[in-house]
């Protein structure tokens, strides 16, 4: 039976984004482990470029939990408390448990981050952990406050804005939309761009909400550009009745991208995670 790669997306956009900042922001997170969850911790090692195209960089993204010797154990036999064992501490020192290894790769060009949502080992992590992960080893807490800012947004599904605002009846939007990156190529990108560059804003939040009875929300063309934009850099949220009228909140921050690909055999998880990290690139590149 075929192995199935699971991938998941990142949108990351440095502001301002001079050439090789990427690289030279993902180098300096490299190996500052950050806590993402309970006593998860992560840490991304540093990133090697594509000899074929150095515009793409792969690094690793390391979880592991850690072991608190402070803490009292639990004897699982008694299901008791019980003291730390001694010889325990150079352990927990040393290693982390619960230990899982993905692999990512970066482009520049997109700045877009293809990563394992399902390692060869067969381990998950879902897409809004890794964004959270991502959003601390790119903060100014590990960067510096002299840093670049970054911005990360998971990628969400193709139909995700159709989804949100697919409601029978729409009470509420709320649009957050940040600053793109100022390359990004398409027309509508560009336009929200324009506008926040002009207002000097570093990002906007829009709320609409439903005129008492009416239909429902009717979003005006810029308003349906901003959330289209903001599906990518940023959120959309929704509420208001189904086509059941049930009332119902939905988000693009729920429904994150993925993809599932079978792999050749004699293909290796890494070269096949290339492979749609560059379809990734040239499908960005249509737009």
């Amino acid at each position: 039976m075929a192995e199935t790669l699971e991938v998941g997306f990142l949108n990351i956009v440095a502001t301002p984004h001079p050439k090789g900042v990427y690289r030279r922001l993902l180098t300096a997170a490299a190996e500052h482990p950050v806590d993402f969850w309970g006593a998860y911790k992560a840490a991304i090692t540093k990133p090697i470029s594509l000899h074929e195209d150095d515009t793409f960089h792969t690094f690793q993204l390391i979880v592991w939990m850690e072991i608190n010797p402070d803490e009292p154990a639990i004897d699982k036999a008694k299901l008791k408390k019980a003291a730390f064992p001694t010889q325990g501490r150079e352990f927990t020192a040393t290693y982390g448990v619960n230990g899982r290894v993905f692999y990512c790769i970066f482009d520049e060009k997109t700045h877009q981050l293809t990563f394992e949502a399902r390692n060869e080992d067969r381990q998950t992590i879902s897409p809004t952990r890794v964004g959270k992960i991502f959003s601390e080893l790119l903060s100014p807490k590990v960067l510096g406050v002299d840093a670049e800012l970054v911005e990360v947004t998971v990628v969400p599904t193709d139909d995700a804005i159709t989804y949100v605002l697919g409601l029978a009846r729409l009470d509420k939007v709320e649009i957050l939309v940040k600053r793109p990156n100022q390359d990004d190529i398409t027309t509508e990108t560009n336009r929200v761009m324009k506008d926040l560059i002009e207002q000097n804003a570093r990002s906007e939040r829009r709320e609409i909400t439903r005129q008492a009875k009416t239909d429902g929300i009717e979003l005006s063309e810029e308003n349906e550009t901003y959330a289209r934009v903001a599906a990518h850099n940023g959120y959309v949220n929704s509420s208001g009745l189904d086509e059941n009228e049930v009332h119902a909140r939905r988000s693009t921050r729920e429904v994150p991208k993925i993809v599932k690909r079978a792999i050749a055999q004699g293909v290796t998880y890494l070269a096949a995670l290339r492979s749609l990290a560059r379809e990734a690139r040239d499908n960005r590149e249509q737009l």
